[in-house]
């Protein structure tokens, strides 16, 4: 890693900074709903697109468009979960923070680490080179950031991370050094506001937050914003069974990518905490496949975690009637790699073509011409469309039962019209509008022979 600070240094007189010195507890910003939170969208009144616009440059006023991608940060939506949450007595809403500009809540931490080493004069766009260990999501908010302002940005991510991550990542154009997965995630400490908006959207009957804990930026932002709101509500935080420092047990390897880094984070303020749930990484990942299949939201392993935990709570006598707000930190498709989607991927990858594309083919020209046969009441083409049903080949089962329904009368037009439909946007309509063409020629040859 040394190696590679110094060869940036060597480069235009670069600066490399490390991004975590802005990172502190003191540095959280606690916004009253009243105010706009520095994270939150804001949309200027005036907007100048600086890539097209010519001297003079003249606003256009009202319109409601982000100045650039980081105005789209934050103001995340919540929705109630309603299927999954069987045998809760409680309401349970998720925060969808999967609904970021990247994908994940990392992305408010990234623009809040470069603003605030920007105001303080710390860095400078063009001529600082970012440094910064990551799990992923907050490397990932950071690189986009980086790249819409200018900074070269270099980061060190455990080998365990998914290739989606890695992928991204360089997208975005990030240097990436992978480390050992076993060393873990020390010094990655966070922060962030998410607490004024679940507040807001809420209008304050919150009564109890779930939330992952990785590097404890989360829950001690959206933890302390909240109490000093309203003292009884109640913060739990969620790790890994196979990971439980904070339950008084030892690290060790999980799949719950984003939280469990087998260390107390120094950035968690244990305090604010009033209970602490364990998850193991295989009720994780069943919870986020039945997030997708019945709630239709589509989630990491980490949602899946705060979920099972959140519907735990729920279930509890005493919380009967209360509100729970859950935190789902990312989208599912960052974990397509992962365990999450194992078993469906390898599904995937054993799909071949169906054997039976000639076959639709086929029916749906004789299907149109069956339909064109009944409407005209052409008894010749009637029995045209019969012998080429007869001969078509893959079919001779089908041929004598669609024989005796051609002759049907109206039901054969109903029941051929809904085939026909059908079949045309499976293929072969180019064929059956020739043989229909065909036919109207031929019809009109003769009627013009016998006039």
């Amino acid at each position: 890693m040394a190696s590679l600070v110094n060869s940036y240094s060597s480069i235009c007189n670069s600066q490399i900074f490390d991004i975590r010195d802005t990172r502190t507890l003191t540095h959280f910003r606690s916004c009253p709903s009243s105010i706009n939170c520095k994270i939150s969208r804001k949309f200027s009144s005036g907007i100048v697109c600086k890539a097209v616009s010519v001297q003079p440059q003249s606003a256009i006023e009202g319109l409601n468009i982000a100045e650039d991608v980081s105005q789209l940060i934050g103001k995340t939506p919540m929705v109630y979960l309603n299927n999954i949450v069987d045998g809760s007595v409680a309401n349970i809403a998720a925060k969808l923070e999967s609904m970021e500009p990247c994908c994940s809540v990392k992305d408010r931490i990234g623009y809040s680490m470069v603003t605030d080493a920007e105001e303080k004069g710390l860095i400078t766009s063009g001529k600082t080179t970012l440094v910064e260990p990551t799990s992923g999501n907050t490397g990932i908010g950071l690189a986009f950031i980086a790249a819409a302002r200018g900074y070269k940005l270099i980061l060190t991510m455990p080998a365990s991370m998914s290739m989606e991550r890695r992928v991204i990542l360089k997208a975005f154009g990030a240097e990436l050094v992978l480390t050992d997965p076993a060393k873990g995630m020390k010094g990655a400490i966070h922060y962030e506001t998410t607490g004024p908006e679940i507040w807001e959207d809420t209008k304050g009957k919150i009564d109890i937050l779930v939330a992952g804990i990785g590097t404890g930026g989360t829950i001690t932002g959206v933890g302390r914003f909240l109490k000093e709101q309203k003292p009884s509500v109640k913060i739990i935080g969620v790790e890994p069974t196979e990971s439980n420092i904070l339950s008084g047990g030892k690290p060790g390897p999980h799949k719950i990518q984003g939280i469990g880094a087998g260390f107390v984070p120094k950035n968690l303020d244990e305090s604010i905490l009033d209970e602490v749930i364990e998850v193991s990484s295989d009720e994780s990942v069943e919870t986020a496949k039945q997030l997708a299949l019945k709630e239709g939201l589509l989630v990491g392993i980490s949602s899946g975690a705060a979920a099972a935990a959140a519907i735990k709570v729920g279930k509890r006598p005493e919380n009967a009637g209360k509100l729970i707000a859950v935190v789902f930190p990312s989208f599912g498709e960052r974990y397509l790699s992962s365990v999450l989607f194992q078993s469906i991927r390898e599904e995937c990858e054993q799909m071949k073509p169906e054997d039976g594309g000639e076959q639709y083919n086929q029916l749906s020209v004789v299907v149109g011409m069956s339909v064109v046969a009944v409407r005209g009441g052409d008894l010749r083409f009637k029995q045209l469309v019969t012998n080429q049903m007869s001969g078509a080949s893959k079919f001779g089962a089908l041929a004598p039962k669609t024989k005796n329904m051609i002759v049907a009368g109206g039901l054969t037009t109903f029941v051929f019209g809904v085939y026909f439909y059908t079949m045309r946007a499976v293929g072969g309509s180019d064929e059956l509008q020739v043989a229909i063409d065909k036919f109207e020629d031929q019809k009109r040859k003769e009627e013009a022979k016998a006039t």
